[in-house]
């Protein structure tokens, strides 16, 4: 009778134990919205030519699209809301086949590799005049990553090949894993490569010496096709993204899986994990986005497009790449102005607008007065607090302060603040 009475305790503990568990999640506030034409910025298709983009990589004001049927693309983003074209490397058709499998793009150089290509190195020094520097011929090249001069190709092995001359690749070391492997990382002395199956696992080799790679440790059920480092964990992108410990590179070990199916795209940034997700079974589809430290959904975004493959988030603007385009989304969606530093002042002082959503590039700060609507100068500019100086043409009375952010999104209110003069 003891047992059953202690039990009964026991279960009764547990189910408000999980109760209380599940209410805080309940409380745990999430973003939602839906990427639609009301927040896209801006997009880039060709009628011309179908350019089937693979993958983006962003550099400032540059995206590098790899294009399955077209090659590289560069466009020129300064302008987000009219993307435009810089140049274009073409890839020449292999076997009926010019597939752009992976991208790496540092020092501007861009490598390419892909199965019937490859790996091609190209100087995009001068966008619109793109030069083919060398090529290394590797059969199957799939991903590649690029450190110190040296390229690390996965073919279903481990390709090390030095390109400081990129005219003239040259061969290290090949070894083979003993189990086919894709995605790669590399930082410092180790390279980390994942498989398209993860129950494959995660293999880490010691490339000190690049000429005898050094297999140094593995953990099962970390295999993934792409890999980001943030905050101390390894994220890599399977059915879901999966986080690795990679502390010890003799024992690295699977912390967690984040939520998600059918994984097509992920990136990192700001402290939050971005996918796009779809499911026959699941009626979400879109962009899920994780806080790196609670784990927890944090925003969520209904996103229908077919094919996508690639996404990268910059400072609250998400690239997508799907279909025939290349699309940009504003996801923090248009500022919100909460306060000024003064309720009365003189034209030409200067005054604080505070508030959200205002992003991290500038944009204009505008004043209306008796229909008559002013640019202020910007003296600086973030996220939450911008500094104008008001101009020198406004008159005594009331007149509205509003934001206008680099990506062409009004504020959603106003402020108010009285003009005086000295007399």
């Amino acid at each position: 009778m003891q047992k059953k009475i202690i039990g009964f305790f026991l279960s009764v503990v547990t189910f408000f134990v999980c109760l209380v568990s599940y209410s805080n999640s309940e409380v745990q506030e999430i973003k939602t919205g839906k990427l639609s034409s009301k927040n896209l910025i801006g997009s880039y298709s060709s009628k011309k030519n179908k350019i089937y983009p693979q993958e983006i990589i962003i550099k400032n004001d540059i995206a590098y699209l790899s294009c399955s049927d077209l090659g590289l693309l560069i466009l020129d983003i300064s302008d987000q809301a009219k993307p435009r074209r810089l140049g274009l490397f073409k890839v020449k058709i292999v076997e009926n086949n010019n597939l752009i499998t992976d991208m790496f793009v540092e020092n501007e150089l861009v490598y390419l590799v892909g199965p019937y290509i490859g790996l091609k190195i190209i100087d995009v020094s001068n966008p619109k005049k793109t030069t083919h520097l060398g090529d290394y011929d590797i059969e199957g090249a799939y991903y590649v990553y690029v450190s110190n001069g040296l390229a690390y190709v996965t073919n279903g092995d481990l390709n090390i090949i030095d390109v400081s001359i990129p005219s003239s690749p040259l061969l290290i070391s090949s070894i083979s894993t003993g189990t086919p492997v894709s995605g790669i990382y590399v930082s410092g002395n180790y390279a980390y490569m994942g498989s398209s199956e993860a129950s494959d696992g995660l293999q880490i080799y010691d490339i000190s010496n690049p000429s005898l790679p050094v297999y140094v440790g593995h953990s099962t059920d970390a295999g993934a096709e792409q890999f980001i480092y943030a905050d101390g964990y390894l994220y890599g992108r399977q059915y879901q993204p999966v986080k690795i410990d990679i502390s010890n590179p003799e024992s690295p070990f699977v912390v967690s899986h984040l939520a998600g199916e059918d994984v097509g795209a992920f990136d990192i940034n700001d402290s939050k994990l971005y996918e796009y997700t779809q499911s026959d079974e699941n009626p979400f589809t879109g962009i899920l986005a994780f806080d790196l430290r609670s784990e927890e959904i944090v925003e969520q975004y209904n996103y229908h497009r077919e094919n996508v493959s690639d996404i990268k988030v910059v400072n609250g603007v998400l690239y997508s790449v799907a279909d025939n385009a290349f699309e940009i989304f504003d996801l923090e969606g248009p500022p919100i102005l909460s306060s000024l530093s003064n309720k009365k002042t003189m034209p030409g002082s200067t005054l604080t607008v505070n508030g959200k959503y205002f992003g991290e590039n500038a944009g204009t700060v505008f004043v209306t007065q008796d229909a008559k609507t002013y640019k202020c100068s910007v003296v600086s500019w973030s996220a939450e607090k911008i500094d104008v100086t008001l101009p020198k043409k406004l008159e005594e009375g009331d007149a509205s302060i509003g934001v206008k952010k680099a990506t062409d999104m009004k504020s959603m209110n106003s402020k108010t603040i009285t003009i005086i003069k000295k007399k």
